[in-house]
């Protein structure tokens, strides 16, 4: 990112200034009505002045906190993106949100400084660091400077959720902390819900706080009716491909989970008492495939499932013809069953699908402009 020429800065800093004086008389005028209603807080106290330094004269602004916060906003952003004194900008960012403590957008920012910019810097630094040779410095760097990093963006995250209770864009953005850098898709669907109950929060942040929910091992119960909802009841004309993905991944792990805890007499007992509950066949077909290793009792479970009256989602009809695949009577039905299933829901095949699909074309002798997925080419090095 282009820095901020310093004449740019002062002169911006200077025309709010002059701007924060002429309207000063007004803004008093209405700070005090306000404050009468109770509208705003007290004027600025000692802590704030200490805070404020040399430029202790902005203090003097009274209620005209906003353009004293968009002053050291510039500040913050120069001392990020030209000078990388990531301590300043937590100190200065600091000092914004505490003039400012409503403002969604501040807080958001000082998290993404702290989460992403600072962290980023300090892991950069560390190989930096080991290419000169300073293994000490480039250890330090990232196993103490860069967590600390995200420690402290989670302890402002905390703080800005007191103070920000109607900004969705600031519990996304702790959202995507907890997901991008922590990998803990439990905390992440946590912040995205409440995001979500935000008066004016988009649809998305639900669907992504039950697609994060549903990778939080532990909660399919509570993750299961959100994602089968969005799987059956979808936005007019799409189906998200990653509901799609995660009601299959929910279910696998709902019929191991009943494999595991009733044990495979009892779930064939349920296959034969309470046939309109799909998923006691899921868990049979898993037996059958994991564990007694038999492809043709598998197909044999999954054709009944999606034959029946009963309503199963699509991608058992992908598991039947996935092992359909490795029989060559059946090879020509599995390909086309598995260009309708994920021709149309998805951009690429999984590791696990381009094992199968790849090798069954090779045998089918499929152009390679008509594949269901063309493998990538790779670049050859000049």
């Amino acid at each position: 990112m282009h820095g901020i020429p310093k004449k740019n800065l002062v002169a911006a800093a200077g025309l709010l200034i002059v701007f924060g004086l002429v309207r000063l008389p007004i803004e008093h005028n209405v700070d005090e009505q306000l404050r009468a209603g109770l509208f705003t807080d007290d004027n600025i106290g000692l802590p704030m002045m200490e805070k404020l330094g040399q430029d202790g004269f902005a203090a003097a602004l009274g209620g005209f906190r906003p353009l004293v916060a968009s002053y050291y906003y510039l500040i913050a952003h120069h001392n990020a993106f030209d000078k990388e004194e990531w301590g300043r900008v937590d100190q200065q960012f600091g000092l914004i949100t505490t003039l400012q403590p409503r403002s969604g957008h501040y807080w958001d920012q000082y998290v993404w400084h702290l989460g992403w910019n600072a962290y980023a810097w300090a892991n950069n630094e560390a190989d930096y660091q080991r290419r000169l040779g300073n293994e000490w410095k480039a250890s330090n760097l990232e196993n103490i400077t860069a967590p600390g990093y995200l420690d402290r963006a989670v302890e402002v995250a905390e703080r800005g959720a007191t103070m920000v209770g109607d900004d969705w864009r600031f519990y996304q953005r702790v959202g995507f902390l907890y997901e991008d850098k922590f990998k803990d898709p439990c905390k992440a669907a946590e912040w995205f819900q409440r995001g979500a109950d935000v008066g004016d929060a988009p649809k998305f942040m639900g669907n992504i706080a039950a697609i994060f929910l549903s990778r939080c091992e532990g909660n399919e119960d509570e993750a299961y009716p959100l994602i089968a909802e969005r799987y059956w009841n979808p936005a007019p004309g799409r189906r998200a491909v990653t509901v799609l993905i995660q009601m299959e991944a929910l279910e696998d792990r709902l019929a191991q989970r009943e494999l595991d805890e009733l044990g495979i007499d009892a779930v064939r007992r349920l296959v034969a008492s309470a046939p309109e509950d799909y998923l006691h066949s899921a868990a049979l077909a898993r037996y059958y495939t994991e564990v007694e290793n038999s492809p043709e009792k598998a197909m044999g479970v999954y054709e009944g499932m999606v034959r029946s009256d009963v309503r199963v989602p699509s991608f058992y009809k992908k598991k039947w013809a996935m092992l359909a695949a490795g029989f060559p009577e059946r090879e020509k039905a599995a390909y086309a069953t598995l260009r309708t299933e994920l021709e149309g829901t998805r951009w690429r095949l999984s590791e696990e699908e381009a094992a199968v699909v790849r090798p069954l074309e090779d045998r089918l002798k499929i152009p390679e402009d008509a594949r269901l997925f063309r493998a990538k080419k790779k670049k050859i090095r000049q």
